[in-house]
């Protein structure tokens, strides 16, 4: 790639931006507003969650929001545990939020 981004930038990057999209799914699924910013969103959607004893914790959130400053917008490499980092939270976020 040009940018010099290799293909654990490009993997992290697809992951977190998938997260971002599955929040916003189960926020349309729960009639909840989907503006404002990632950070007010997920919070929103935590806040409802934690309610209904999802899984959903406060290690795996804040995971996403410092790998996504990191990777999306400094532009800077995931380390090989903060890839495997996002790749088990997002599949653990997936199976709470939507278990069907």
């Amino acid at each position: 790639m040009k940018l010099g981004l290799s293909e654990k930038w490009q993997a992290a990057s697809s992951a977190l931006a998938a997260f971002e999209v599955m929040v916003d799914r189960k926020l349309e699924k729960m009639n909840l507003p989907t503006t404002g910013s990632y950070d007010e969103r997920i919070s929103r959607l935590a806040t409802v969650v934690k309610k209904q004893a999802v899984p959903f914790n406060e290690l795996m959130i804040s995971s996403f929001r410092t790998a996504r400053a990191k990777v999306l917008h400094q532009g800077k490499e995931p380390t090989e545990n903060e890839l495997a980092d996002i790749v088990k939270y997002l599949k653990a976020a997936t199976y709470s939020l939507f278990p069907d």
